[in-house]
């Protein structure tokens, strides 16, 4: 059987043998993305499939239930499921990639890790301020995480845009 129809079925024969309101959304997801895993799709750092479900769960359950009410016939499941997995596809394929850029601009300028964070978030968001950084870095001094984004641009990895409060930072084309 193939892993997707696999990562399909297994969770709706989850819930039929153990309907629970509490745990089986949560337990169904992982069964889903461990047959994926196994099958040798690593989607597991840069997927999850909760992402999709919360953003129709009235569609999600309604998957669901319908197995219920005919008993076994994982139709419209596998149509949710794999329409998920194509729906995700490119966000996916996005997330990757920035994940690797960030990874070869933190080895290449050997950035701390602060700095790391703030690229992450310029290749997420296309730019960012220093209170974008504040926020995941409570207490981190406002003067220390200047004195990080001046080394990202000393560095050639971040460009400054804007004048004295409304300073921004973008990747810098050559980091690019």
């Amino acid at each position: 059987m193939h892993p997707v129809i696999a990562s399909t079925i297994a969770p709706v024969r989850l819930v039929h043998m153990h309907p629970s309101l509490d745990s089986n959304g949560c337990t169904s997801r992982r069964l889903s993305m461990s047959y994926l895993d196994r099958a040798g799709h690593d989607v597991k750092r840069l997927f999850a499939m909760s992402e999709f479900d919360d953003r129709d769960r009235t569609a999600c359950y309604d998957a669901f239930q319908l197995v219920r009410r005919r008993p076994m016939d994982v139709t419209r499941r596998i149509e949710f499921f794999t329409h998920g997995l194509a729906t995700h596809r490119p966000e996916v394929r996005q997330r990757g990639e920035h994940a690797m850029r960030q990874d070869v601009l933190a080895r290449r300028y050997n950035l701390t890790e602060r700095q790391v964070m703030a690229v992450g978030v310029v290749l997420d968001q296309g730019g960012l301020t220093i209170a974008d950084v504040q926020r995941p870095c409570p207490g981190t001094p406002r003067r220390t995480l200047q004195r990080d984004f001046r080394g990202l641009v000393e560095k050639g990895v971040l460009e400054r845009r804007g004048q004295t409060n409304r300073v921004d930072f973008q990747l810098a084309r050559v980091a690019g």
